[in-house]
């Protein structure tokens, strides 16, 4: 069994982000290893419970998602029906709390396009959320190559990530 470390980090709301260690496991395991790899990509499920924001699950690439090696682009009814069962299994505890996709590079940072679809989703989000998060995933070969962002109605801001 993998002793994965719990991946934190400080969000601009005075709020800690939390990864679990199966969604951990699970982006690192849908990185673009090569450039032939094709861009991964999906929803962040969790909940939100005081000063903590819990990353529980994600989606990953399914049927009518359309990738590419420099993009990916979810389908969105496959993708709300997703959260509406998470919602529903959960009873209300579970929501929708951003998205996340690849990237062949170390140390990812977002793109003008990430930014702007990131902006764009918040905008259209009609969630009670006052906030989304966003994660890019590298090809790095350590568990926890992210580029983590929180967008709010403050703009978009890179998160630091937490030490033990």
């Amino acid at each position: 069994m993998l002793n994965l470390p719990l991946i934190r980090y400080e969000l601009p709301i005075k709020t800690q982000l939390r990864l679990t260690y199966d969604v951990s496991l699970e982006l690192y395991e849908n990185r673009q290893v090569t450039i032939e790899n094709l861009e991964a990509g999906g929803i962040l499920l969790g909940s939100v419970y005081g000063g903590i924001i819990r990353i529980e699950a994600i989606s990953t690439p399914g049927g009518g998602d359309i990738r590419g090696s420099t993009f990916f682009q979810r389908a969105r009814e496959r993708a709300q029906r997703l959260i509406n069962q998470a919602y529903e299994y959960s009873h209300g505890t579970t929501t929708y709390l951003g998205e996340w996709h690849t990237h062949y590079q170390e140390g990812p940072q977002p793109s003008p396009l990430d930014i702007s679809e990131i902006q764009q989703t918040f905008q259209q989000s009609r969630l009670p959320l006052k906030f989304i998060v966003s994660i890019i995933v590298g090809n790095g070969d350590f568990i926890g190559d992210f580029w983590v962002g929180f967008q709010d109605k403050n703009g978009l801001q890179s998160c630091s990530r937490l030490t033990e």
